[in-house]
């Protein structure tokens, strides 16, 4: 019996030529001490991962990793966010037709793998 994680994480996507270019991404209202892991795969990737924490208030701006590059077709971003003792997130973001990726939302329980909801 585990609490889930609260907060938003927001997002914007437009398309940049045959790419995908990432506008808006950042986490608000998590929790201190939530850790943030971005994971990119794939092409046009700016970083493989970065991890990040929540410190206060203030929100946690993720898009500035990409460094303005455009996500070609079938390249992946997962973020995950996770807290000790909690039930973290995943959303995994999948780039298909350019400014629209898809996305999965997943959990993931304390010591386990990620999974559906």
């Amino acid at each position: 019996a585990f609490l889930g994680l609260g907060g938003v994480l927001r997002n914007a996507w437009a398309p940049s030529g045959r790419g995908t270019l990432n506008k808006v991404l950042t986490a608000r209202d998590f929790p201190r001490g939530t850790r943030i892991e971005l994971r990119c795969r794939g092409g046009g990737c700016a970083f493989r991962r970065v991890v990040r924490r929540v410190t206060g208030n203030r929100p946690v701006r993720l898009s500035r990793h990409f460094k303005g590059r455009a996500l070609r077709r079938g390249a992946r971003v997962e973020v995950r966010l996770t807290r000790t003792a909690r039930i973290g997130r995943v959303l995994r973001f999948k780039i298909g037709a350019p400014g629209t990726p898809s996305v999965e939302f997943l959990c993931l329980p304390p010591g386990g793998r990620v999974r559906d909801c």
